[in-house]
């Protein structure tokens, strides 16, 4: 059975979500958690996370799966959410459990 997070009565199960081979949070510069949880976390993504010498072209390239699988989801022509460019006045915001995102 695939693993889940649960989110009040919402469950996600890991297949839903993407894998990348990088800790967002730390990505993103959160602390590392002290404990080995799978709660997920919410966190902000800003233009100096994208531009980071170590991180930023791994988020770029996340934002740009996030923005494929949402455009494919709700039928859009185009993604809305892109690692191109700056994000300007956009706020984006990811859940994650260490290098699994869920949106």
């Amino acid at each position: 059975r695939s693993p889940e997070y649960k989110l009040g009565t919402f469950e996600l199960r890991k297949p839903l979500a993407m894998e990348f081979d990088f800790d967002v949070g730390r990505a993103l510069g959160l602390p590392t958690p002290s404990t080995s949880s799978s709660a997920p976390s919410v966190a902000k993504v800003d233009d100096a996370n994208l531009s980071h010498p170590r991180w930023g072209q791994g988020l770029r390239e996340l934002l740009d799966a996030v923005g494929e699988r949402s455009k494919r989801a709700q039928g859009l022509g185009k993604a809305v959410t892109s690692g191109r460019g700056s994000l300007g006045d956009c706020r984006v915001y990811l859940m994650f459990s260490g290098h699994v995102v869920m949106g």
